[in-house]
Formats: structure tokens, sequence, C-alpha cells
């Protein structure tokens, strides 16, 4: 009847008598790390640091033509994927384009699916007639159909949605080239990408192009009836200085319209996340920025993984990144803005939400809110992220007085991790007129990492119990590191803490998993000791198991349980596959017929299966119990989570059809059995009969067992030990047994036991005939004296007879 509990998820872990020097946050568990906070760069050499990487030669986009309506604006939809639209277009010089400007909108806004593709493609056809080709010559980075912004109102906004491609594309003076616009994904619901344009001669149209639509994915294509051009913007790629190193500080200087990205990329690999910088906000100009976007991811950024030259794509940086806190600076509305982000280990964007003071789940632009710092021109403001458990804090004040807060957020939800991080700044454009001098960055420095560490894992059962084995999955990466294991066990909490930790005999390994016996005493308490030494780095424990036996069903010892708190009309059992109602298949789990299992409905080891226990008055409604121990009759599951709610009771595997799960004495309304697999994979999981209460006691020092079969018919009466006995059927079970040699003490709680407890559970021979388990009535004798004078402290006999009820 042995079982094996696993650990293998780091709440388990948590879970101690004692640890220290080790990290218990996430697996694997390893020698906790502690990263300092260096001082990365202070620009005070005035010559910029080659690790701040600004783009690939050092180039960034620079407009040089722009075609937009001058009085009223055309929108047509885009919503289909045999909508192709194209803008003809002819250059007067030769240009190496980087990046295209188009005036598209969504309605309603951040709805549409999928994402906007643009292409350039050679033309055919006379001057004034040309139609696209199926050649591409380039293909811009896609953007989410759904981060368009709604350019609703009257005039429509002028906002342009930019679309980089991941090289220059050289395209040469007087040739008709193709501006090519199309959908990845069919919008169902008919709310289209708008795409504005020029309605005859309402604006200065672009002299040498025309707007042309085709309604069959390219295969043909015609003019786009009244409307002349689509509304578009050419960037070419000029030289790039930005960021400067000037006056002790890192400066971006945003004093054009409209403005570039400046993306920027520390160039150094960090152990971990934490930043602390330091920056002032100035004013170049305050007038009116008419291409402004006030909430874009300008300011610092941890990302992990590989580290990528700038630009970064959106789909490539949100993959890698870990936390973002927006600072914009807009010199005319005269207003700092934050809004700070993580991603979650679930794979969830979060975004602080200050006006409900949590993390949620991050809405979108069109429902956050910024939290705002006015005037801050001239304010040296410090931000800093700080690891706080699993997840983040994420803070900022001013005047380098931490009492100054300008924002705190709390702990966010346990956060993505990644190997390698690595600072980014400025991934889109910022507002005009507005520079931002980054005084100093302190980023995760040299690990420290203790020699040693350790967890004390402590386990508590109701009867004595026997640790026989255990199994450790670990990786040990460098010759020396080592995981010792060590345990001890004790019948009462000051005994064990008495007892010195034993050293396990080594086991046998094979590739990463270790394998060995445990040699300790069987106790009511024992403590398993995981000690990590390091060479270096940290030795990584994945999981850990460990197999454990009743003494008393290891030696056959008689059990006296009180099993009536999940009899028939005590409790009734329900499914996760069947529903909240009891079946007569649920039924079959307490029926008292082993040979009648509970069986699934599903045979796939991938799919789990919830029992749940509700205990019942006997009028029906809900009630408590108090309970140590499971017990399964007749299962074929090997992998099982006990407990109720949130608290686990067991989670491991049986290794025996029959099985005692013994654990600490709780009082609940319900047990859960979670089962996961079977012993042969992929069978249908079945449980022959289910009892759930509290072991009394095994006897101590048992001398002998005499059973017998009574046979009376059912409905008859019987006096036993002064009690009247009404049977429930018949061939019942009696028995007699004896103890000798017993102590005083051992021989009070025996006897307290049977006068406590007028009905109780009989376990004659846990090992031998593990199904002959029934509820009995009861007399019992004993000697009151010790032997004799010469033998007083020899013991004493007890002698009792069973009988089945």
């Amino acid at each position: 009847m042995a079982t094996k509990e696993t650990l293998s998820q780091a709440a388990q872990f948590q879970n101690n008598a004692g640890a220290t020097g080790l990290d218990l946050t996430v697996m694997p568990i390893k020698l906790q790390q502690i990263f300092t906070l260096d001082e990365v760069d202070n620009f005070n050499d005035g010559a910029k640091d080659p690790r701040w990487i600004t783009a690939p030669s050092q180039s960034a986009p620079q407009l040089f033509l722009q075609v937009v309506p001058n009085v009223a604006a055309a929108g047509y939809g885009l919503h289909n994927t045999s909508y192709h639209f194209a803008q003809i277009l002819k250059l007067t010089a030769n240009k190496g384009i980087s990046r295209i400007g188009l005036r598209m909108s969504s309605y309603p806004a951040y709805s549409a699916p999928g994402n906007i593709i643009v292409e350039i493609r050679t033309t055919s056809g006379a001057a004034g007639a040309e139609i696209p080709t199926n050649v591409v010559l380039a293909t811009a980075n896609p953007v989410p159909a759904n981060t368009l912004r709604f350019l609703g109102g009257t005039p429509p906004i002028v906002y342009f949605t930019t679309f980089d491609f991941p090289q220059s594309v050289q395209l040469q003076a007087g040739i008709s080239y193709a501006i090519v616009m199309r959908l990845s994904q069919t919008d169902f619901n008919q709310f289209p990408v708008c795409m504005y344009a020029e309605y005859g001669a309402a604006g200065s149209n672009y002299p040498n192009g025309r707007a042309v639509i085709s309604l069959d994915a390219g295969a043909s294509w015609t003019a786009a009836g009244q409307i002349l051009d689509f509304d578009f913007q050419l960037y070419e790629s000029v030289a790039n200085t930005q960021p400067i190193e000037t006056g002790g500080f890192l400066q971006f200087d945003y004093n054009s319209s409209p403005t570039i990205s400046n993306e920027t990329i520390f160039n150094s690999s960090r152990g971990s996340i934490e930043l602390e910088t330091r920056f002032i906000c100035e004013t170049i100009s305050n007038t009116m920025p008419p291409y402004s976007d006030y909430f874009v991811p300008f300011g610092p950024a941890i990302l992990g993984g590989n580290i990528n030259s700038p630009p970064l794509t959106d789909v490539d940086r949100e993959s890698r990144l870990i936390w973002e806190c927006w600072t914009n600076w807009c010199p005319y509305t005269n207003f700092l803005s934050f809004l700070p982000f993580c991603y979650g280990a679930n794979g969830i964007r979060y975004w602080w939400s200050q006006s409900t003071n949590q993390w949620i789940q991050d809405p979108g632009a069109a429902m956050r809110q910024g939290i705002f710092l006015s005037n801050p021109a001239n304010i040296p403001i410090t931000l800093k992220c700080e690891i706080n458990g699993q997840g983040i804090i994420i803070k900022a004040y001013k005047n380098d007085n931490p009492a100054q807060i300008i924002f705190q957020t709390g702990t966010s939800p346990a956060i993505r991790q990644l190997d390698n991080y690595h600072l980014q700044l400025a991934h889109a454009a910022n507002s005009d007129g507005g520079r931002t001098k980054y005084d100093y960055f302190k980023l995760s420095g040299a690990v420290i990492e203790p020699d040693s560490g350790e967890v004390i894992l402590r386990r508590t059962y109701p009867i004595k119990t026997k640790v026989t084995k255990y199994t450790m999955n670990r990786i040990l990466p460098t010759a020396g590191s080592k995981i010792n294991i060590k345990a001890r066990s004790g019948d009462t909490l000051a005994a064990l803490q008495a007892t010195p930790f034993s050293d396990l005999p080594g086991g046998t390994v094979a590739g990463n998993v270790e394998t060995g016996d445990v040699t300790i005493a069987p106790g009511l308490l024992f403590d398993i000791k995981l000690e990590f030494v390091k060479a270096s780095p940290s030795p990584l424990l994945n999981s850990f198991d460990f197999t454990t036996t009743p003494l008393a069903v290891d030696e056959d010892q008689p059990i006296i349980l009180s099993l009536d708190e999940a009899g028939p009309g005590l409790a009734m059992v329900t499914s996760s596959e069947e529903g909240l109602s009891e079946t007569s298949n649920t039924r079959k789990l307490m029926d008292g017929d082993t040979d009648t299992p509970w069986t699934s409905l599903n045979a796939s080891d991938a799919t789990s299966a919830t029992l749940q226990v509700s205990f019942l008055t006997p009028a029906g409604g809900g009630d408590v119990r108090t309970y140590n121990a499971v017990i399964l009759r007749n299962t074929n599951i090997k992998n099982l989570r006990v407990h109720a709610g949130i608290t686990t009771f067991f989670d491991g595997e049986i290794l025996d059809d029959d099985v005692i799960i013994p654990f600490p004495t709780v009082t609940m309304p319900v047990v859960q059995l979670e089962a996961k697999t079977t012993k042969v994979p992929n069978q249908n999981k079945k449980i022959g009969e289910l009892y759930c209460g509290q072991i009394l006691i095994a006897l101590p020092n048992f001398d002998s067992y005499t059973p017998q079969r009574e046979l009376f018919e059912s409905g008859s009466f019987r006096t036993l030990g002064g009690k009247l006995i009404a049977y429930r059927g018949k061939n019942k079970y009696a028995g007699k047994w004896r103890i000798i040699l017993t102590d005083s003490p051992s021989k009070d709680t025996v006897e307290l036991i049977f006068k406590q407890n007028p009905l109780i559970t009989f376990w004659p021979e846990p090992k031998a005939r593990p199904r002959d388990l029934f509820d009995v009535g009861w007399k019992i004798e004993s000697l009151p004296f010790a032997y004799s004078d010469v033998f007083k402290n020899a013991g004493y006999t007890i002698e009792a007879e069973v009988t089945e009820i």
C-alpha cells in the first residue's frame, strides 16, 4: 500500500519547515540569485558608448513626400481579402524608400482582424493608365489591423499609419510604381478599414499618380471613380545621429514634424530585469505638433532573449517584452504621461490602472489612461523597476526625493521568464518639441549566489509511517555541484527537532535522475532536507518524490478506524464528467461493493476526472466532517491528487490497487479526488470503493487474531457486549484479538478509543487481506493489573471480540 508524493511545482516547495539560500519561486529550484544594480554609463566622457545602437547603419526614415487633401477627404472601405487598393506614383529623383505612411482608419476603432499588408510593385500600361503588376519589389512589415486609430470627426483627423520596410527599396526617377494595400483576413463584421483619399478637385492631388482598385485580388484593376489619389507619405533613409551624448546626458531630441523613431538598444545582456534611471525633460518648441501621438512607447523597456539590432518590429518586440514604462513628453500640452506595462508568465499583457489601483489585462489604447505630471520641464525624475516575489513594482519620483512620489504600482502578476535581458528605448516616434535627457542607467549587474542552500520538507501522519525511497530529477551543471539528501523522524515535534539529520546512502544515477533508499526509523513526523552545494553555477532541481508506507500496513497490524464520514446517506458524490448531481455511476463509489466500481467516461490520460464527495446531515443538508485519511480499494488509478478546494492533502502516485492515504487531520465540507492517469495508460479510471474518516490507532504489540464467520439471517437480533445488535445482512465477520505486554499508556489509549467510539471500523489484516474491512460492534476485556509483583513492569494484556454489524 505504498504511495509516492511528487513535488514538481514551486508552490509545493514553498510549504516547508525552513529554507535558506534557495529561490523557491519558480522551477527549477536553484540557489538564490541576487543581482547588483550597476551603473552602465554616466555619459560624462562626451563619447557615446558603442553599445548604444540606434539602427542598422545609423539610418532613420525622413519624410520627403506627402499627399493629403486641403479641403475634404473621402473614405473608401477595405474589408475583404479580395479588395486591393493601389496608389500609382512617379518620383522626380532617385530615392531609397524605407517607410510608407497611409492615412487609414478603422471603425469602430481597434475592431478589424488580421494585418494590413503593404507592398511596392512595378506597373504596366500607358502613362496616366498604369496598373500594378504581380511583381513585388518589397513588402513592408505588417501592421495589425486592430491597432489602427479611429479618425472620426469632420474633417477627419489627419493621421498616418506607418509601414516600415526591412531594407530600403530603391526607386528610380521617372518610372511608375504602385503602393498596394490589402488585408490578410476578411472582416466578417463588415467594419472596414477605411482608406482616405482626394475627391476630384477638392484638393491638390498628386500630379504623377492615380488611385486604382481591384475587387478580385489583383486579377483586374480599374480607376477608383472620382477618387484621384489615396493619401500617402514617402520616407527615405537618412543619417541619424540620435541619441547624442552631451553635457553628461544621453539626449533624445524631437524637433521636426513629423518625428522619426530613435529606437535604441543597449547592447549588453543582463541576468535580471531591474532598472533605475534618472531623466529630465526640456522644451524645444511648445507649438502644436500636427502629427503627434501622445501615447507611444518612448521610455525604458526590458526585453529578453537575443539582442536584435533596431528597428524592431512590433511583433518581435512584443514577443520578448518583459516590462516597459511609456514616458511621453509633449510641451504643447505641458504634461508628461506614464503608462506602466508588463507581460505575465501566462502570456497576458498587463497595464497598471492607477484609477483602480491594480494591474489589469491591457484594455488597448482606447481604454488606457496615463498617469500625468503637469509642467515637468527641468524636473529630475527617477524611474525604477524592482523585483518583488515573482512580480515587479514600477515607481517614479521627482527631485531626487523618494517621498515626492509620482506613482508606484502594486506588485504585478508573476512575470514572463526569458533568458538574457537587455534595455531598449524609444521604440516609436515621440511628440515634437520635446527633449528627453537621461542622466544615468543602472541595470542588473553581477550575480551574487551563495555557495550552498537548503530546504526542509516536513510531513505529518496520523499513524507511524515509513519513508522507503526517493527519486530526484536534478541537473549538476559543473563537476563538484551536488544535492545532498538527509532525513530524520520522530513521534513528536520535540523529538523530531532533537534528532540530528542522517545522511542517506548514495543512490543510483541514470542521466539526471537519482534514485535511492531512505533508511530512517518509522515515525509520525519526518523531515527530508535537500542541501544544494555549488561548484559553479547552482545545481538545478526539476522534481523530487518520495515513497511512503504506513508501518501498520507493512507489519500487518490491525487498524481501528472511524470511517462513517462518507457512508451511504451521509455524503453524495458528483463528478466533473457527469455534472452537479449524483448518478448511479458515482454512487458506486460508496455502495460497499468493490466489484462494482465507479468508472470514468473518458479513457485518456490527458484528461483528468475530478470526484467531489460532499458531506450531508441526516436531513440531506450540507455538513462538515473531521478526517485524516482516504482509503481507496480496487482502483487502477496511478496519478492522483486529493484535496479540498485549494488545500492539497496528497499529490502523487498510487503504487497498489488498495491504498490508505493519511494526512494531518482537517475539518472540511468536502473531499475531492482528481484522478489523472491509470497504471496501464489510457484506461477508464476506476475506484471500487472510497472510505473517508479518521485513523484511530494501529494496535500496539499485536499478538494474535482469530477470524470467524457467523451466519445469521437478515433481520435477526443478538446481544453483543451488552448492546442489542440488528444485523443488516448475513454472512457476517467476527474475530478475536489479543495484545500482550503493552504498557499502561497504550492500554489506556486503546480503551479510551473503544469507549469514545461505539461504532468503529476494523481492518484486521491491511497487508495480507486488505479488502476485509468492516464496521463492527465490540466487547473488550483487559487485566487491570500487571502480571505479578516480580514482573509488574512486564505489561498489560487486552482481549477483544468484534462482530460485523
